[in-house]
């Protein structure tokens, strides 16, 4: 099962407002069954840890908020 369409506008969308707040820029985003792939380029200003930190807890926040059906 792959991901609806609707979840994969939501990730691109809440990615989009990623690259202008944190000076992120995504080159490819990535959907298989149940997982996201990124592939992004960033200021040395963060460490690769920190900057998945941040796209990862702000990608699921974002997409459980607006959609609660999403387990």
């Amino acid at each position: 099962m792959f991901l609806e369409r609707k979840y994969v506008d939501t990730i691109k969308e809440v990615c989009n407002g990623l690259e202008e707040r944190y000076l992120l820029k995504f080159e490819t985003i990535g959907f298989d069954e149940d997982h996201v792939h990124f592939l992004l380029q960033s200021v040395p200003r963060d460490s690769p840890s920190r900057i998945f930190q941040i796209v990862k807890s702000i990608t699921a926040i974002k997409i459980f908020e607006i959609h609660p059906d999403l387990k």
